[in-house]
């Protein structure tokens, strides 16, 4: 058998994860990110689904606190003009 070159065996591992998976791994990330900044804190699960810890680091915190705030305004608006 033909030893695959070092790009294609780069590849490999991300052409066989199934969507399903890579959207799984999206979804676990934002619960993550979520979980953070509702409670400042690391946490193994949200709501009830276990989580990978966020990359977010501590120089980001404050930008990432204001755009979750600014987030929660905005939906708080939409909310009182229906």
């Amino acid at each position: 058998m033909p030893k695959a070159s070092p790009i294609i065996a780069q590849l490999s591992p991300i052409q066989l994860q199934k969507p399903a998976d890579l959207i799984m791994r999206q979804i676990r990330s934002l619960l993550s990110l979520i979980s953070f900044l509702g409670s400042g804190r690391y946490n193994e699960r949200f709501v009830g689904v276990k989580i990978p810890r966020t990359n977010i680091e501590e120089h980001h915190l404050e930008d990432a606190r204001r755009f979750a705030g600014k987030l929660v305004e905005q939906k708080s608006d939409v909310t009182r003009s229906r």
